[in-house]
């Protein structure tokens, strides 16, 4: 039971970081650095490491991805109704 609780525990806190991570790439212009420090991620390379094992990306591709979907109009109300109501600042 403990292992179990253990492992769950893990999942929720790295979906969490994954979403912070997703939010301040799409609404701010955060370096990587910054949002590593509020994530409290030790190093540069854990956090490009662990959001690319999420996403199947590394940061700064998503960060690229998003803004060109806002560009084109794609997917935009979208991303800002979800960042309106789950933004998280320092």
């Amino acid at each position: 039971e403990y292992r179990a609780a253990k492992v769950i525990e893990t999942l929720a806190v790295t979906l969490f970081l994954e979403h912070i991570i997703k939010r301040h790439l799409e609404t701010t212009d955060y370096t990587l650095e910054q949002i590593a420090e509020i994530c409290n991620i030790s190093s540069l390379p854990h956090l490009i490491s662990l959001f690319k094992s999420l996403e199947g990306t590394t940061p700064h591709q998503y960060r690229l991805q998003v803004k060109k979907q806002i560009k084109s109009g794609k997917n935009a109300f979208k991303i800002i109704v979800k960042n309106e109501s789950f933004c998280y600042t320092k």
